[in-house]
């Protein structure tokens, strides 16, 4: 028998990514649950270098929305995690690092696995 699973929305980056599929939730039958990745440049900023989309308040807004309105919210890092944790509630929150096991998955090629020892 074949399961039949309700949709859900996964958009990579609160902004503008993000922001477009909050949308979605507002039109008829949008009742889709929504999952936001964090990638780092939507949710940290670092002044000295001009980098973050936060550093501009209009968008600042946009995420904090974003983020409120996500059903779940996975964070690829720890500092996005302790960033985001100051915008949602940490139940939303899930840690999933980025990386691969180099002991269980190789290409096989002579000389890679020193090269990332």
């Amino acid at each position: 028998m074949i399961k039949i699973e309700k949709p859900k929305i996964h958009t990579h980056f609160a902004y503008p990514e993000g922001r477009a599929s909050c949308l979605t939730k507002t039109v008829p039958r949008g009742d889709l649950p929504l999952v936001v990745t964090l990638h780092g440049y939507d949710i940290l900023t670092e002044p000295s270098c001009k980098y973050g989309v936060r550093l501009y308040p209009q968008y600042g807004v946009l995420i904090r929305k974003v983020l409120s309105n996500g059903d779940a919210i996975i964070v690829l890092s720890t500092a996005v995690y302790r960033e985001a944790q100051k915008i949602v509630n940490p139940y939303k929150l899930h840690l999933i690092h980025n990386g691969v096991d180099l002991n269980k998955f190789h290409p096989g090629l002579s000389g890679f696995r020193t090269l990332y020892k």
